[in-house]
């Protein structure tokens, strides 16, 4: 069974447990959100690792310069060997927003609007957090035209993050961290017909690539499918 060194405390590990289930399941404080690879938020570092299969999974998503650091996503870890790991300091990738608005646009649906200065690509997405710790992915549905960036989330109750976003008082500052993911418009070529099809709150990025893609390519036919489990989910 692998030893497993994390910020200079030893930890025994499970095989059955990803490398963030261990952190976690000896309480030790890491940043997390998805746990499936696409939030990034709960990154460590690994000290004189031996390439292996086992860690470039666990890269996945991640820039070829975090890559060559030694950077891991943790939930995407399954430890065959020992490892020496530390956190990755937090400030220098996590930004700062002011929670401007927010409002219902559908049931149980909110469109939470932040003031930022953050610039992305339509079709890329966040990892957003309150306290720095427990983190939540949310799309962009909106352009960084006007220094706002714009989410639109289902509210759970006692969510850790999409009822607390919708519970904390205007002014109050949001850790963003992103953008992320590479759900674009293509620029090299134009698209004869481009057809969307989102389900729930996947219409978010939509909205921002439907904005762009009229803006690009005027004279493309754009056609958007919002779809639902029930017609009282649908929204717009």
């Amino acid at each position: 069974m692998p030893s497993i060194r994390f910020n200079d405390q030893t930890l025994s590990f499970d095989p059955t447990e990803t490398l963030l289930q261990c952190l976690l399941r000896h309480r030790q404080i890491i940043p997390h959100g998805c746990q499936a690879g696409a939030c990034q938020s709960c990154r460590v570092k690994l000290d004189d690792a031996i390439p292996s299969t086992a860690i470039h999974q666990a890269q996945q998503g991640l820039s070829p310069e975090q890559q060559t650091a030694g950077i891991v996503l943790s939930c995407q870890l399954r430890p065959s060997e020992d490892m020496v790991i530390r956190s990755v300091p937090q400030d220098a990738s996590w930004q700062l927003a002011t929670l401007q608005s927010r409002s219902p646009v559908g049931q149980g649906v909110w469109e939470i609007v932040l003031t930022t200065r953050m610039r992305w690509r339509p079709g890329q997405y966040f990892s957003v957090s309150l306290n720095r710790i427990d983190a939540r992915c949310y799309s962009a549905c909106n352009l960084s035209d006007d220094g706002t960036l714009k989410f639109q989330l289902r509210r759970y109750d006692n969510g850790l993050l999409s009822d607390a976003l919708c519970r904390a008082p205007l002014g109050s500052e949001v850790n963003i961290q992103g953008p992320l993911g590479d759900f674009t418009l293509r620029d090299d070529r134009q698209a004869q017909h481009l057809l969307m099809l989102g389900n729930g709150t996947g219409l978010a990025p939509l909205l921002a690539l439907v904005q762009q893609a009229t803006r690009q390519f005027p004279d493309t036919p754009v056609t958007l499918i919002h779809t639902a489990r029930t017609p009282a989910q649908r929204y717009s």
